[in-house]
Parts: C-alpha cells; structure tokens; sequence
C-alpha cells in the first residue's frame, strides 16, 4: 500500500489542539447523482468542515482531473465555499528532495515516503483554523462556567486555572463568542 497520509489526531495532539478529521472516500470523477446520493451521508461531514485537505498524488499525471473532480463534487455538496488545503503528496517522485517541502498559495508540496512536509502541513492546518479566532482573557463567574463549555467546543483553550472567585481562562476564539464573553474581560 502506498504512503498516505499518518492519522492527524496524532500529529495535533502534539501540539495540543482538539479538531475533528474526516476521512472521505476520494472522489471519481463524473460521479453519478445516484452514487453521489448513495454517499452523501458520508460526504456530508465535508459541509460542516471549517477546513478541507485535499490529497493529492502529485505524481499521477491525471492529478488535476482529479482535483477538478474534487471540488464539482464539493460544489454539488454545497460545500465549494470552504477553505481548502491542497496536500501535494507523493512530490518525491517527481520534484528534487532538497525542494520539499513548499508551501505555493494554498498547495503544500511534500512528500509522506521521505517524511518530509508533514510538520508544516501540521503547522498550516493550526494557521488556517486559527485564523479569524480573537484573543481573550477572562474570570468567569461560576454561575456562567456553561461558557468553558462552549471555549473549548468553538475555540482553542490556551490555559485554565479553578480559582476561589471564578475560572480564569485565556483562550482564542470567535467573534461572536468574544463578544459575549466581554463582560468578563480581564483586561477591560
């Protein structure tokens, strides 16, 4: 079986963030709306993703039919809108080594064989997510500790401490979210 890519809750968990990975079936190109029907409970999770990576073998030379088929069957999904990392694997084979890995606009050129990328493929997945998530810094009160709850499901959690008068909390999230949590700002 060739080199694909290591499961990321691995990877992520070494940097300490918390995400979901789902794993689709690669897509075929002119995809009937029978199968695409077929397999849309499957494909659904796509829809609900903040990222999408889409791995590429780099090394097949029919890989932008490949790419192109990706993204009408995203479209057909209602799911074209979402962010997307392209993940040009299998580089090796057709690029130097001493070029890997690159990071061209959203394509990162790597290869999982020689180990090579996959700490900056990491390094963008966290990049891309963060991005848009404010910084706060706030002692909840106990009775509004549901809020810790909703951190640590729609941001990234930096550091907690149980204290006598609340929970303080550093952490990075959505606007909307920081917008709630302001009353509780520590630095106001």
């Amino acid at each position: 079986m060739p080199p694909s890519i290591p499961p990321f809750e691995e990877l992520y968990r070494r940097k300490g963030e918390e995400f979901l990975l789902a794993d689709t079936v690669g897509f075929i190109r002119s995809l009937p709306d029978k199968l695409l029907d077929a397999f849309h409970s499957t494909l659904e999770e796509a829809v609900e993703a903040d990222l999408i990576l889409q791995v590429i073998d780099y090394s097949d030379e029919n890989y932008q039919k490949h790419m192109d088929a990706t993204l009408d069957t995203l479209k057909k999904l209602k799911a074209g809108h979402i962010p997307m990392l392209y993940v040009m694997n299998k580089c090796d084979k057709v690029l130097p080594l001493e070029e890997l890995p690159k990071l061209r606009g959203e394509k990162l050129y790597i290869s999982v064989k020689e180990k090579l990328g996959l700490k900056e493929l990491v390094e963008k997945i966290s990049q891309v997510l963060s991005a848009g998530l404010k910084q706060v810094n706030i002692r909840l009160p106990y009775t509004a500790s549901a809020y810790e709850s909703r951190i640590r499901s729609e941001g990234k959690l930096l550091s907690l401490s149980y204290e006598e008068d609340g929970i303080l909390i550093s952490a990075k999230v959505p606007a909307a979210l920081e917008a709630q949590l302001e009353i509780y700002s520590l630095t106001k």
